[in-house]
């Protein structure tokens, strides 16, 4: 079972045997809980998902929004290293803008760490590539969508 954020709507898909995915049923993202509807047209085993989905989900908008940018940063960073190994070329000022951003990035990082605070660098957690990290980068390209409006 697969949960997504389509619009303003969470689908849940299913993947056949074939391994072709299949909707099952969607609802209202604003929904913070499994509706009798949702609940009717899932298996009790992706009903217990679909209420692990919202638990992390919730957890995730208990996040400020300064941690959740820092947590994506790494897929993002992979994600753009990926890009440039596809690129034939880019533009001086695209190389210009990132090279900037990255050296202000790297400096801003290095004066945190010298902040240093008991356990600094001991207690880092590995992020897995998964549904976590795409709602993360979800929210976050929403917000970013509102300030561009």
């Amino acid at each position: 079972m697969k949960f997504t954020i389509d619009k303003e709507q969470i689908v849940c898909e299913r993947r056949g045997a074939d391994g072709e995915r299949s909707v099952i049923v969607s609802f209202d993202a604003k929904l913070d809980a499994v509706a009798p509807h949702v609940a009717a047209a899932l298996s009790l085993d992706e009903q217990a998902q679909l209420e692990s989905w919202f638990t992390e989900r919730r957890m995730l908008r208990a996040k400020p929004r300064w941690l959740l940018v820092l947590e994506v940063l790494p897929a993002v960073l992979e994600s753009g290293r990926d890009a440039l190994e596809a690129a034939p070329q880019i533009e001086e000022g695209l190389y210009k803008e990132i090279t900037k951003a990255l050296d202000a990035f790297r400096s801003d990082l290095k004066q945190l760490a010298q902040k240093r605070t008991p356990g600094f660098g001991t207690q880092l957690e590995l992020v897995e590539e998964s549904d976590a990290l795409k709602e993360r980068l979800s929210v976050l390209i929403e917000d970013c969508s509102r300030i561009w409006e």
